[in-house]
């Protein structure tokens, strides 16, 4: 059977597909990863590039720009990264 796949659950899946790849990638030999696990792993990855973009937006704005530049993103992350 043949069906559309909304666009939304596409890129979902895409976006798995990928996080999956990299959790097989970097687990070592004695370590199996779970079918569900690469979807939460994209889900907080997902949440976690949204707040850096929207940080790095409001840098960019204070500096009179509508571009965020790679300086901008730099200091979202330094700005959302937990203190050492």
């Amino acid at each position: 059977m043949f069906y559309a796949m909304s666009e939304e659950k596409a890129k979902k899946n895409h976006n798995v597909g990928y996080v999956r790849r990299a959790m097989r990638r970097h687990a070592t030999g004695e370590y199996r990863i779970s079918k569900d696990t690469p979807e939460i792993v994209a889900k907080a990855v997902d949440d976690y590039i949204r707040k850096v973009t929207m940080v790095a937006a409001e840098f960019a704005m204070n500096a009179g720009r509508c571009t965020i530049k790679a300086k901008d993103a730099y200091s979202a992350v330094k700005v959302l990264s937990p203190p050492k």
